[in-house]
């Protein structure tokens, strides 16, 4: 809550996307919790850190073999003593990962597979750069949320961005090849920003019964699935190697009023879009 006030107060453009994060982290330290709590009633010690490659007190049972060359499986450590695990949770899963370890595996009659020794430990600042690049790719998770559930509100408005028309006409020609695909499977997202269910392969398409019912939304229907068509194309490399489009289209959301979370900024930073591109042009109401 504190962290929360504080970004409140001083940065409130980001109250969404900080509030996002701290949802997703509560998810993952709940489902953390249940997994360590069942490890620990299975005789398990848990540990604090994933060891490194260099670490000797314990060694991944992933590692192993028995002494007939087979790889050691989970069960065959139920009932060894110095069993331990690491439980990992990734960003987007409803349930934990759990890594295995010994922490003698010769007095249990294992022996490590020799193939998979690494090849050396990571450097200072290759540490930096994964710590980097973990937090920034669960920002992003969280900020997706956000960002699709502001693209909902912004198609929900009676009067769209004045620029709408041109944002379409750019999505269905220089953008072609995103908007293209998402159409044709269907264009989930662009279904979801009306809050409604795609149709199975065979049904009617509920978007163009959408329009026969309110003709007046066509634009905002049209806009929708141009914009759930670049939304499908979006990902965690986006901020790591940001491409001309993406560039554009996140500009665009930022001219429109949405505030781009620090990890979205990366996307934009300081490269101008490529000349052979059309841009959008952003233009707020």
């Amino acid at each position: 809550m504190d962290a929360l006030i504080e970004v409140a107060t001083e940065s409130p453009e980001q109250f969404a996307h900080a509030t996002q994060r701290a949802r997703d982290e509560k998810r993952l330290s709940a489902i953390r919790e249940t997994a360590t709590a069942e490890l620990i009633a299975r005789g398990f010690t848990v540990l604090d850190h994933e060891p490194g490659y260099y670490e000797t007190d314990y060694t991944p049972v992933r590692d192993l073999l028995t002494k007939d060359g087979e790889r050691v499986t989970e069960a065959e450590i139920a009932e060894v003593g110095g069993r331990a695990a690491f439980v990992r949770v990734y960003y987007t899963s409803e349930e934990a990962t759990i890594l295995y370890y010994l922490a003698d595996p010769k007095a249990a009659g294992f022996h490590k597979d020799r193939g998979n020794a690494p090849s050396g430990p990571m450097s200072d600042e290759q540490k930096e750069e994964r710590k980097a690049l973990i937090a920034n790719n669960k920002a992003w998770v969280s900020a997706e949320t956000v960002r699709r559930e502001w693209l909902a509100s912004l198609l929900s408005r009676k009067t769209l961005p004045k620029d709408a028309g041109v944002v379409i006409a750019t999505g269905l020609t220089s953008y072609r090849s995103i908007t293209g695909t998402a159409i044709e499977r269907g264009n989930l997202l662009a279904h979801q920003f009306f809050g409604i269910d795609r149709a199975d392969y065979w049904g009617p398409d509920k978007l163009a019964q959408l329009v026969v019912e309110s003709p007046t939304k066509a634009q905002h229907i049209t806009l929708a699935v141009v914009l759930g068509g670049i939304e499908s194309a979006t990902s965690k490399e986006n901020w790591r190697h940001p491409s001309a489009p993406m560039r554009a289209y996140f500009q665009c959301l930022a001219d429109w009023g949405y505030s781009l979370s620090e990890v979205e900024q990366l996307v934009i930073g300081d490269n101008p879009t490529d000349e052979a591109d059309v841009e959008f042009e952003g233009d707020e109401n």
